[in-house]
């Protein structure tokens, strides 16, 4: 049975313990060091409790004292997964596939941001903590912001961005999942004074991550039993489309690239853009190079899941958004159930 990773607050909490009994000078700097680099990713209150507790332990009298502080209570917060989207019709989608009831209030309030907490039991028969949260608005600095004060509020393992994209007519189909192997940032440039040069950026997810998406199909795991079922509860939100029916709804499970930049695309350039930056590329959207990048920032593995609902078009319309976000967050969901291995 694999051993459960330790917390981050609980690691700095036995290592402070361990500073005020060593009597080796050469092993309370190792240990502090040690404190040092596992703190790194807690929130900043936190960080600086156990800096300064550790601390403490090198010093005595006046100096000591002013080390003093209260334990804060964000340190408490701890999600094995977060799960992040942008609009209404994702969170609703994502709501009703991990059980979450569409009136219940948030868990938690952070300057804006409401986070519902909620277990979910994986295949190995453990509990793992899942948050959710919505950003309320598309754009790449949006999700950053967002993902920072995340961040800061909880320890969290693994964070996946759900949501809908417009996919690339002829290699997928509406309803389709697309999952991540590289988020690429198509607008990075430099403007010189014979026209802009272009130096997309890429992000991909850790190898861990990489490797268990591989192995994962939502198909093997009765996916289509799932959403056919959940629909049902999507049917009852008058203001979301109900599915489509079962003889035209039976969406795919891709890897790919996914565009991001700032901009809605609804030109029908996708396959332009395909053949500019890369040839995997089967969807965009304008949240993952934000998402991606202060993931990393902060030190936590990362995962895309995006439901097609739109081809980015002139015809783009609405009608899918709900099913599509169905699509990929019950996606998700199977994932982390059935996909994901905790670090040991």
């Amino acid at each position: 049975m694999p051993r459960k990773q330790e917390h981050s607050a609980t690691s700095c909490k036995v290592l402070v313990e361990r500073l005020k009994d060593c009597k080796s000078s050469d092993q309370r700097v190792l240990l502090l060091e040690d404190l040092l680099w596992k703190s790194r990713n807690l929130p900043p209150g936190a960080r600086w409790f156990y800096t300064a507790r550790a601390l403490k332990c090198f010093v005595d009298g006046p100096v000591a004292a002013r080390l003093d502080m209260e334990e804060p209570e964000m340190m408490t917060h701890k999600a094995d997964v977060a799960i992040l989207t942008a609009i209404p019709p994702e969170l609703i989608a994502t709501k009703i596939a991990f059980n979450i009831p569409l009136e219940i209030q948030e868990d938690e309030y952070v300057n804006g941001l409401r986070f519902w907490e909620t277990p979910l039991t994986d295949s190995t028969g453990g509990q793992l903590d899942i948050v959710l949260t919505m950003i309320g608005e598309s754009g790449n600095v949006s999700c950053a912001a967002a993902c920072d004060r995340l961040f800061n509020t909880y320890d969290v393992g693994l964070c996946i961005l759900v949501g809908v994209a417009a996919g690339l007519k002829g290699k997928v189909k509406l309803g389709d999942v697309v999952a991540a192997d590289i988020v690429l940032d198509y607008e990075n440039a430099r403007l010189e004074s014979d026209g802009a040069k272009k130096r997309p950026r890429q992000f991909s997810p850790g190898v861990q991550i990489a490797r268990d998406l591989e192995y994962f199909n939502p198909q093997q795991h009765n996916w289509y039993d799932i959403l056919r079922q959940a629909s049902g509860q999507l049917r009852e939100v008058t203001y979301l489309e109900a599915p489509p029916n079962d003889d035209f709804w039976n969406p795919e499970f891709v890897s790919g690239v996914i565009l991001s930049g700032e901009k809605l695309i609804a030109d029908g350039s996708l396959d332009v853009r395909r053949k500019e930056y890369h040839d995997r590329i089967r969807a965009a959207e304008m949240e993952g190079r934000g998402f991606a990048r202060m993931c990393e920032e902060h030190g936590v593995p990362w995962l895309v899941f995006r439901g097609i609902s739109d081809y980015g078009d002139p015809q783009i319309n609405k009608d899918w958004q709900g099913t599509s976000a169905l699509d990929a967050a019950t996606a998700a969901r199977l994932f982390i159930e059935r996909g994901y291995k905790k670090p040991i």
